[in-house]
């Protein structure tokens, strides 16, 4: 187990630095974040050309115009670039943000604007890290939206996501891994686990082949 105080994304512990900064989150997953920010609406866009090719019932292009979409990533390319899609969601962000700051809402971003609200967090992702006590949700929320556009850009699947149980007494708590998460907190008791430790938790394959038994 992982002993606090520890980065709320990644879980792990903090520097002095960074607990003398009154950090929330680690200057690592800041500057990842940060990164993740400044590629969206790059990959965004091409995206974006992807889904409009599509509508038009023409072949389109993942990360060049001659290459065409697999079936299976259709609609995803479609829900991410529409209406409640990226953009969306990360105005969910920005808006939590602004509340929390004190300043007033901005306007309703057109589905389209992810120059604008990715601006607005690469702007505030610091002052978040460091102030914002529920800022280990939006950074996950931002790194989980930048894989699947990335997915699809390159065309890689995403990763194939299994259960896993909470080995704390009585707990409940059911998370929800790849083999490559690295870091994950349960939802019930909020005890974190590093890869290995994930890894070792009872299973979900685990429980059916016992009952198979």
């Amino acid at each position: 187990m992982i002993d606090t105080p520890a980065c709320v994304k990644c879980r792990r512990a903090l520097w002095v630095t960074e607990l003398e900064a009154g950090r929330w989150a680690c200057e690592r997953c800041e500057a990842e974040t940060v990164q993740h920010l400044l590629d969206l609406p790059h990959v965004f866009r091409r995206i974006s050309q992807l889904s409009a090719l599509m509508k038009g019932s023409s072949p389109g292009g993942i990360g060049s115009p001659n290459r065409e979409a697999p079936a299976p990533l259709k609609i995803g390319v479609l829900n991410l670039t529409a209406k409640g899609g990226v953009v969306t969601q990360l105005q969910a962000i920005e808006d939590a943000w602004r509340q929390s700051l004190g300043w007033s809402m901005g306007p309703t971003r057109h589905h389209t604007d992810i120059a604008g609200v990715t601006s607005f967090l690469t702007s505030n992702v610091r002052w978040a890290c460091e102030r914002y006590d529920e800022v280990g949700d939006d950074l996950r929320k931002i790194a989980n939206l930048h894989g699947q556009l990335a997915g699809i850009d390159t065309g890689t699947p995403p990763p194939k996501r299994f259960e896993v149980y909470c080995a704390t007494d009585e707990c409940p708590g059911v998370m929800r891994i790849s083999l490559d998460t690295r870091y994950a907190t349960c939802p019930e008791c909020r005890t974190a686990y590093e890869g290995g430790e994930l890894r070792r938790l009872d299973n979900q394959y685990d429980r059916s082949n016992r009952a198979a038994a």
